[in-house]
């Protein structure tokens, strides 16, 4: 898991990230976000399972490993090039 970090956010989110291959071409990203509701207590607020080619999805699968994400400015997506996960 790893916290997500951004000047946008008002509240503490982690991440847990997991890829699995789907075929030669193919491979399924999958993220689970969690919300703080308390000290040391997180709520599982979404998740989200896309598949992406290795061929022409690449950068987002290269972000998506690197987990180097962007938080859109009004803090309600997390971005992973075409990775999009609502954190509301």
């Amino acid at each position: 898991m790893t916290e997500v970090k951004s000047e946008y956010l008002n509240d503490t989110y982690l991440v847990e990230l997991l890829h699995t291959p789907v075929s030669r071409e193919k491979i399924s990203l999958s993220i689970f976000v969690y919300k703080k509701e308390f000290p040391f207590m997180y709520k599982n607020v979404g998740r989200k399972i896309e598949v992406f080619s290795k061929v022409t999805d690449e950068e987002t699968i290269n972000l998506y490993k690197d987990n180097a994400y962007e938080v859109s400015e009004d803090g309600k997506f997390l971005t992973y090039g075409k990775f999009v996960i609502p954190l509301e």
